[in-house]
């Protein structure tokens, strides 16, 4: 008991100490701590037990009494673990809405109606359906020698002579093409299915987002046409990622950037739209890096408009800026 009286009356003649401004023997900038001890007393001093520290959390005060700072309780372990998730639903929030956003700018540069999603998906489809047709036609092909193939086993067999093992290697190695070549088919069928998919949920949200919105503002006189546009382009800026566009008379688009995969080239085909679009079917990718390329086919749609022409620079509205091109000589 006689301890316990002792303690309150050091704090309290600390607290007295600090409020008229004595200063004693604590130096100008020494602080002190002030917390509240498991009998719910109010104590200032030097230091703070460890376990107050953790569960009540304290102040840290001048010799004045003015509050330096604040420290918190610790945070129980349930409480831990419900922010951690608090944080982590509010971070994929923010990632999904900022992954909406640009998605929603890529919609917003290739498509300028619901309409412009039909036509794309009409083009991407096509592009698909003459890729299997090639395929097609190198299997018929390929079933012809087979069957002479055939035929001239059998020929063998009925004079009475032996099969070659050339022979039968190459039918082998047709037949696993022919089964190679249906692979590819049902693959760039499966292609058309999620491409169809694709471009549903593409409609959906293009005519959100159009509902009220208002046209890209462009020169309403702006008169150019396809042979305006065959031709190298270049940026006249240098740090857009861009290196080029080549429009060829046979239709072949080429596009050249560098990003941080590397170099990369896209080949396609395009077109001039009524509404001054350059409309690209991309459909083979080449990505140079080290100086080793990779090869791969696909099937995009790219939509560049054309804002205006002036002393014989192209302004393009080029992902979600516009970008002036002038014709390499």
């Amino acid at each position: 008991m006689a301890l316990r009286t002792k303690k309150i009356i050091s704090s309290l003649l600390l607290v007295a100490g600090l409020v008229s401004g004595f200063t004693g023997a604590a130096n100008a900038s020494q602080q002190f701590y002030r917390y509240v001890n498991d009998r719910g007393e109010t104590v200032i001093a030097t230091s703070v037990p460890r376990d107050i520290a953790a569960k009540r959390g304290y102040e840290i005060i001048n010799q004045k009494g003015r509050v330096l700072e604040v420290v918190n309780p610790e945070l129980s372990y349930e409480a831990r673990q419900a922010l951690s998730f608090k944080k982590k639903l509010e971070e994929q929030r923010q990632a999904s809405a900022q992954k909406q956003a640009q998605e929603d700018a890529d919609l917003r540069k290739q498509f300028s109606s619901v309409e412009d999603v039909d036509r794309s998906l009409e083009r991407v489809l096509e592009e698909i359906d003459n890729r299997i047709a090639v395929i097609k036609g190198n299997s018929q092909r390929l079933r012809v020698q087979h069957q002479y193939k055939q035929t001239q086993a059998a020929e063998m067999e009925r004079s009475g002579q032996k099969v070659s093992e050339n022979l039968l290697q190459d039918m082998a190695n047709i037949a696993a093409e022919l089964d190679s070549f249906a692979v590819q088919i049902t693959e760039f069928e499966r292609e058309k299915d999620e491409a169809r998919k694709d471009y549903a949920l593409r409609k959906d949200r293009v005519r959100h987002l159009l509902a009220g919105e208002q046209a890209l503002t462009r020169n309403k006189y702006l008169a150019i046409s396809p042979r305006d546009l065959v031709g190298l382009w270049q940026p006249v800026k240098t740090n857009t990622g861009v290196i080029s566009w080549e429009a060829k008379d046979d239709g072949v688009f080429i596009l050249t950037r560098k990003t941080n995969r590397g170099l990369e080239k896209w080949s396609g085909r395009w077109s001039l739209s009524r509404g001054k679009d350059i409309v690209v079917i991309f459909f083979r990718k080449e990505v140079t890096r080290m100086g080793k390329t990779s090869r791969n086919a696909f099937a995009r749609e790219e939509r560049y408009s054309i804002i205006d022409k002036q002393d014989e620079a192209l302004h393009v509205y080029w992902e979600d800026g516009v970008l002036k091109f002038k014709k390499s000589l």
